[in-house]
């Protein structure tokens, strides 16, 4: 059994306790409606992840191959290739606070939002304009 299904198992079967005790102690329709919601995703997933199980120790399913699950090439979503990140950078500082004073500009005036604008479209350039460099991690 794959390790999949015994996670979203034990999450159905702990939110159906849970329910239950809530149903119990408040009888409150709207946050058990919301647990049976949580109860009915675990489920479905439960039944997904167990059908995809049998049909690929039978020898795959169309399921897997539509998702990509089937490839395992370097190619592939699931390949082993190195992942790649970009290269270190203040531009989202400068972004964080160019919305930062954008909205507080919004609510005390033009002295803010103004240098808020400046900042954003710098920000927008400095992404616009960065070299795809990028850090290459191996760990």
């Amino acid at each position: 059994m794959a390790e999949e299904l015994r996670f979203f198992l034990r999450t159905a079967l702990f939110t159906i306790l849970i329910t239950t005790i809530y149903w119990l102690v408040s009888y409150e329709e709207a946050g058990t409606t919301l647990l049976i919601g949580i109860i009915g995703s675990a489920v479905f997933f439960v039944i997904l992840i167990a059908v995809n199980v049998r049909a690929a120790r039978r020898g795959g399913s169309k399921l897997n191959a539509l998702l990509g699950f089937a490839d395992t090439g370097p190619d592939s979503p699931l390949g082993l290739a190195e992942d790649v990140f970009p290269a270190p950078s203040a531009t989202p500082l400068i972004a964080s606070v160019a919305a930062t004073l954008v909205g507080a500009g919004l609510i005390y005036g033009p002295w803010l939002w103004i240098p808020g604008v400046a900042l954003s479209l710098a920000a927008a350039w400095s992404w616009l304009s960065e070299p795809g460099d990028t850090a290459k991690f191996t760990g």
